[in-house]
């Protein structure tokens, strides 16, 4: 156990719930598929991360809880960003839901500029 932390096999009653562990899969399968899609292996990105593999092959699987958030935006960082496209929905959880009913501002807002840059510019205008 860590001086100041928690050690890696304590993990809180959160993990029993089952929307948690669903967006640890789900983030985990981000992870590989952006990791595949480099043609990397776990061992490569543990190389260039200085995480272990092992610690990276139980994130990709939805099992790795503790990992501190420097190290994961290290992760993060060295492969270019996650890899979200994944075509299934959730079969469970709060954030289909809150998808579906409640609009996002930022991709209203990123639609709004979309718009007002496919308009055409009045005639006489600079």
């Amino acid at each position: 156990m860590y001086e100041c932390g928690v050690s890696w096999d304590e993990v809180g009653g959160w993990r029993a719930d089952p929307h948690v562990q669903n967006g640890m899969e789900l983030l985990g399968a981000a992870i590989k598929r952006r990791r595949r899609r480099l043609g990397w292996t776990q061992a490569e990105v543990g190389r260039r991360t200085g995480i272990n593999q092992a610690i990276i092959s139980r994130l990709e699987n939805g099992r790795r809880f503790g990992l501190r958030w420097p190290r994961f935006a290290l992760l993060i960082d060295t492969l270019g960003g996650l890899d979200f496209d994944d075509p299934r929905l959730p079969v469970h959880g709060l954030g289909l839901h809150h998808q579906l009913t409640t609009p996002n501002p930022y991709i209203q807002r990123l639609a709004e500029l979309a718009a007002l840059a496919a308009e055409p510019e009045p005639d006489g205008a600079v």
